[in-house]
């Protein structure tokens, strides 16, 4: 600083620091929002993990065979192997049909797997 901006003054000064004191309460903030993001950042690992597990079935809603195996409940079995493609020589062999499942309800079903 240069000399010409040096003043000197009489007098009394009062100030009040504000800041972070060590404190029981301090301490317990802290650890429970250390414990908040550790658990999240737990969570957002597991759920980057677990996504690099295998491809959810594909499912096209502009597909034919998607939906009827979407609407059946489980009564149209798709073949061991067969791709959700309706080209797939596998899937277009399956005959569809409507007519009652096996505990009375009207559904449609499938005759070849």
């Amino acid at each position: 600083m240069p000399p010409a901006c040096a003043r000197s003054a009489n007098g009394t000064v009062e100030y009040y620091v504000t800041g972070w004191s060590v404190t029981g309460k301090s301490a317990a903030y802290l650890l429970t929002m250390t414990v908040v993001n550790l658990t999240s950042l737990a969570l957002m690992l597991l759920v980057l993990y677990r996504s690099l597990g295998p491809d959810l079935p594909l499912f096209d809603p502009t597909s034919p065979i998607s939906l009827i195996v979407a609407t059946s409940n489980g009564d149209v079995k798709v073949p061991e192997g067969s791709s959700g493609d309706p080209n797939d020589p596998l899937v277009r062999d399956v005959m569809i049909t409507y007519g009652r499942a096996s505990d009375g309800r009207f559904a449609l079903l499938s005759s070849k797997v």
